[in-house]
């Protein structure tokens, strides 16, 4: 087996590790593909490309963001060199960097790498694809970042639509959408609407992927801050306290997601009064955020 072989082998055995929740497994296996992976940094051939973007996505699901990102911008740099501008896999490879640089708080040099991606995308597919979907649930991600509402309410509609129709609506991809429409709804006070689709969004991935899954402990902190400010105090907090476990169980005490849930418990003591809990749990995330992120990103 040679080492391109040997990379992809590791990063299969990984996702699958993920996908049933054995993290410690699925973060050895990606240690494991990075050391053989950074070997083709200097080898500027497409299927090098291919691999070491899959491990940079791959590493970012991970919360290792600091291996992840040259990884992503190496293949970046050969899939334009090797295959130009507006191939598939530059599309791809534009939309991994930015989808890591937005978490990084990057996000005007996110923004247009998501933009060029939608576009390439768009040209090779047409408007109903789902590659499409997946670049603008992106794109959305960041414009909900920045506060520009009203431009991502109508890319995040057509997002979910694409993936329903195309998906079906019981994919788990769809349930990204769900939740992220929701999200967005919330932010802008449409509770009506927002719930059920929240509700849509746990109660897929629960189907898919079980209780005990980052991906529901998402749906479920999204669900639970939105009971919260229906003034819903016993039942958002409990879905809060059950985020946090799946993710301090599943993705360890430091990682960034674990963080998110931190804030949104603390956020449910906060609301009722509770301020010393609602500290010990913003020092924690503060903690977790400076640690991985810097204290110049935008949520520390």
């Amino acid at each position: 087996m040679d080492s391109l072989d040997e990379l992809q082998t590791s990063m299969q055995r990984a996702r699958d590790s993920y996908a049933t929740g054995d993290y410690r497994e699925a973060c050895r296996l990606c240690e494991q593909a990075l050391v053989i992976g950074e070997q083709f940094l200097d080898h500027a051939q497409p299927d090098n490309a291919a691999a070491i973007n899959t491990l940079a996505a791959f590493l970012q699901i991970l919360g290792a963001y600091a291996a992840a990102r040259p990884l992503a911008e190496r293949a970046l740099a050969i899939c334009e060199q090797m295959l130009g501008p507006d191939h598939p896999a530059t599309a791809r490879s534009l939309h991994n960097l930015a989808a890591l640089l937005r978490i990084q708080g990057k996000y005007a040099h996110a923004r247009p790498l998501a933009e060029r991606a939608l576009a390439i995308d768009e040209t090779l597919y047409g408007k109903q694809h789902p590659e499409v979907a997946t670049d603008l649930n992106t794109l959305v991600l960041l414009l909900k970042d920045l506060s520009e509402y009203e431009l991502a309410y109508p890319l995040a509609e057509r997002a979910l639509f694409i993936r329903q129709q195309m998906l079906g609506p019981e994919h788990p991809d769809t349930a990204r959408s769900a939740n992220t429409l929701a999200e967005l709804m919330r932010l802008q006070g449409d509770y009506v609407n927002a719930r059920p689709l929240a509700e849509q969004a746990v109660a897929i991935d629960e189907t898919v992927y079980g209780k005990q899954h980052p991906e529901v402990a998402t749906d479920l902190n999204t669900l639970a801050t939105l009971l919260r400010e229906q003034g819903e105090y016993a039942r958002a907090r409990r879905l809060a306290a059950q985020a946090l476990a799946i993710h301090e169980q599943v993705l360890g005490p430091t990682h960034p997601e674990t963080a998110r849930s931190l804030n949104t418990l603390g956020e449910q003591h906060h609301s009722q009064g509770e301020y010393t809990a609602a500290r010990q749990l913003y020092e924690r995330a503060l903690a977790i955020r400076e640690q991985v992120f810097g204290p110049n990103h935008p949520e520390t």
